[in-house]
């Protein structure tokens, strides 16, 4: 029972993580205005490195979905541009420590998930308030 309560926690965290990145509505590659519902979160660090990957939020991109994500991203983008993005998202030092600390054993408990969505869902709807007040 402990595992599944602990598993949907990092499910429910996941959400609500990747839901507050996208709700900025703008391809953090084009620069393009997109409906949230078209944005995809995109690790720069896979999340199957570990928790500390997943969860991370300066890890965790939003990029459209055709073009930028999976037609670009996952095709045609070089290794060096991608790591020109990497650099100018969050710098290559960032990605370094969030590379490193992935392979660390990290173990969150349920406290610690429902503190991360608190958070997550604090921040979406700061910008959601932020995007109506427009």
């Amino acid at each position: 029972m402990k595992d599944k309560t602990l598993k949907r926690w990092k499910e429910l965290t996941w959400q609500a993580l990747s839901k507050w990145k996208r709700a900025s509505g703008v391809c953090q590659r084009c620069g393009k205005v997109k409906e949230p519902r078209q944005l995809d979160a995109h690790h720069l660090v896979h999340k199957s490195k570990g928790l500390y990957a997943k969860f991370e939020p300066d890890n965790i991109v939003a990029l459209c979905g055709f073009y930028c994500h999976r037609n670009w991203w996952h095709g045609k983008a070089g290794y060096e541009e991608q790591m020109e993005l990497i650099e100018k998202w969050i710098g290559l030092d960032r990605y370094n420590e969030i590379r490193q600390r992935s392979f660390q054993r990290c173990i969150y408990t349920v406290d610690d998930y429902k503190r991360m969505i608190a958070e997550f869902t604090e921040k979406y709807n700061e910008v959601v308030e932020k995007q109506e007040g427009i």
